[in-house]
């Protein structure tokens, strides 16, 4: 995990992390979570370090994304960069 802090004004105290996704990689599952909650609209998801683009995944729940194109294998790394109200 890696936790990045904005530098500048900022209209509230917001953190962003980078954090493993967890879920089952089997080339079926879609769902992945990431620890914590994060805010709406303010999430990217990365597979074997590219980021996706939003229309490749949705916000499926408050701290749920489902893939919409893409299986993960087990030898897939699948992440995300994320802000939560800090």
């Amino acid at each position: 995990m890696i936790i990045l802090r904005k530098i500048g004004q900022q209209q509230a105290s917001n953190i962003d992390f980078v954090d493993a996704l967890q879920g089952i990689k089997n080339g079926n599952n879609k769902t992945f979570v990431t620890p914590r909650k994060y805010r709406s609209g303010k999430i990217n998801v990365l597979l074997n370090g590219q980021v996706l683009s939003r229309d490749d995944f949705e916000e499926s729940g408050e701290n749920e994304i489902t893939l919409i194109w893409i299986s993960p294998r087990s030898w897939d790394k699948v992440g995300a960069i994320y802000e939560i109200e800090g």
